[in-house]
């Protein structure tokens, strides 16, 4: 197996094995032709580890290898097909990828405008606001003040854990129960749902919105909320995993679009007093990279109401 090359079947992840090491390009994670820390060679077996993930080999041929893919955090394990590519093609894959010059790639625009629609009439709502006790803590003064007690709640309350899986009925009453079960944590998909239906108890238009890289191909997102505020007549957004609201240098609060604009400008982009994550400080330039690689191309429902992410919905 010595000097050979392969892509994971339906994934953007592409290995390098010399006999000696194993090297991993993961383009949306910036991973660029990376020794693995992790991994084994020996007449034996080899495996290496991506992740939460630990890939051992099963089986090779001359146009694919099999590994076993064992997930440390689920305990499951599914074989997975890596195909045979040439050295050339994985070193194309391993060039550094330039997240500003995708941001500035043109969407085709559809002749076909999406309508929304928001049902604000939901029992959930009542349990919701019940639950939380929101009449004790809500600040009623204006929407951005609602806006800013329910990110003050949230993140008081419940905190961000990428690896959590959530449960099958996701509206925001059974996610929050499932996570005080579950030491008060939500990956940011729970977190963004939460805070949508928190808005929508109190009457704001509000949505959550997927943002994803470039490569379709590897299922790997960050989910914020988006809120109207009609005196500005705009959508803000604001990531309830970071306690964040976005400006701009003059302090206007920014819509997802626009700070899709002021990546792809390299324009300053300030962040709100309160952004943290666990209670540190938040480093803006981890921000504003993860952002940059994740505000490529966005997914969003077009119903909403209470619990319409919730499976087989």
């Amino acid at each position: 197996m010595i000097g050979y090359w392969y892509s994971l079947k339906n994934y953007d992840l592409y290995i390098k094995i010399d006999g000696q090491s194993v090297w991993i390009t993961v383009p949306a994670y910036d991973y660029y032709n990376k020794q693995c820390l992790r991994f084994g060679i020996n007449s034996n077996e080899v495996w290496f580890c991506f992740q939460e993930y630990k890939f051992i080999l099963v089986s090779y041929f001359t146009d694919k290898i099999e590994f076993i893919r064992r997930d440390s955090l689920k305990g499951k394990e599914e074989i997975i097909i890596f195909n045979s590519i040439s050295k050339e093609e994985y070193y194309y894959f391993s060039q550094k990828q330039n997240r500003i010059s995708m941001l500035n790639e043109k969407y085709a625009c559809s002749t076909n405008p999406l309508h929304f629609s928001y049902n604000f009439h939901s029992k959930d709502y009542e349990r919701l606001r019940s639950l939380v006790d929101i009449s004790r803590w809500i600040n009623r003064s204006s929407e951005l003040s609602m806006i800013e007690s329910i990110l003050d709640w949230i993140d008081s309350n419940i905190k961000h854990i990428g690896e959590i899986e959530l449960p099958d009925d996701r509206s925001g009453y059974s996610l929050l129960n499932y996570a005080f079960s579950n030491g008060g944590k939500l990956n940011c998909r729970g977190m963004a749902i939460v805070a949508n239906e928190l808005c929508m108890s109190m009457g704001l238009y509000s949505r959550f919105i997927i943002c994803m890289q470039k490569e379709i191909n590897l299922y790997d997102c960050h989910v914020v909320t988006i809120v109207y505020l009609s005196k500005f007549k705009k959508w803000i957004m604001i990531d309830p995993s970071y306690h964040t609201i976005l400006y701009d240098t003059k302090g206007y609060i920014l819509s997802i679009e626009e700070i899709r604009n002021k990546l792809s400008e390299q324009s300053d982009i300030v962040l709100n007093e309160k952004a943290n994550y666990y209670n540190r400080k938040l480093c803006y330039e981890f921000y504003i990279n993860a952002l940059k690689k994740k505000f490529y191309r966005f997914i969003s429902p077009i119903d909403i109401y209470s619990g319409c992410d919730t499976k087989d919905n």
